[in-house]
C-alpha cells in the first residue's frame, strides 16, 4: 500500500494494542502535499502514545522498528 499506510492507522489502532512490536516501512516520497514528511511525524506520535518505543531507524530512513512492554 505504498503511501497508504498511514492513511490506515486509525482503522487498526485495535490491532495494535494486541501487538508488542512493529516494523512500519515509509513511503513518504509517494505522498503529495507541501510536508508529506508530517505523516510519518503524526503516526510515530500515535505508536508512541500507544505505548510503543522507537528503537531502530534504518539506514536509508524508510523503515523504523517499534516495541512495546506491554500488551
Amino acid at each position: 500500500m505504498k503511501g497508504a499506510e498511514y492513511g490506515i492507522i486509525p482503522n487498526i489502532i485495535a490491532c495494535l494494542m494486541r501487538m508488542n512490536q512493529l516494523l512500519i516501512e515509509s513511503h513518504d516520497r509517494f505522498l503529495n502535499g507541501p510536508n508529506p514528511y508530517s505523516q510519518r511525524t503524526k503516526a510515530i506520535e500515535t505508536f508512541e502514545a500507544l505505548g510503543f518505543t522507537l528503537f531502530h531507524v534504518s539506514k536509508r530512513d524508510l523503515e523504523y522498528s517499534f516495541l512495546r512492554d506491554r500488551y
